[in-house]
C-alpha cells in the first residue's frame, strides 16, 4: 500500500470481487474511471479521497442485492418496507 494511502484501500479488490463486480463497473457506479479504482487497488490513492467512500457504498450495495434472498421468480423475498405481505402483516424494516 502506498504510503499516504487510505487504510480501506487495502481491501478495495478483494471487496470488488466479493461483490462480482468488475473495475469498470464499479467505477461507472461510482462516478469515476477504471483508471482510477486500477491505481486505488494498487495502493496508490490520496489519503482522502472523496471517491472511495462512493466506491465502498458501491459495493456494500452490490454485495448486499446478491446475498439477499429471493423468491422462485427472482423477486425480492422480503418486499419493499410497509408493502403488505401474502399474510396479511405489514412487512417493516
Amino acid at each position: 500500500m502506498h504510503a499516504n494511502a487510505h487504510p480501506a484501500v487495502d481491501g478495495l479488490r478483494a471487496a470488488r470481487l466479493r461483490a462480482g463486480l468488475t473495475q469498470e463497473r464499479l467505477a461507472v457506479a461510482a462516478g469515476c474511471s477504471g483508471g482510477y479504482v486500477r491505481l486505488l487497488e494498487r495502493g496508490f490513492a490520496p489519503e482522502h479521497s472523496a471517491v472511495l467512500p462512493r466506491l465502498l457504498a458501491v459495493i456494500a450495495t452490490e454485495a448486499d442485492r446478491r446475498t439477499a434472498p429471493v423468491n422462485d421468480d427472482g423477486t425480492a423475498a422480503n418486499g419493499p418496507a410497509g408493502e403488505e405481505r401474502d399474510d396479511g402483516a405489514q412487512h417493516t424494516e
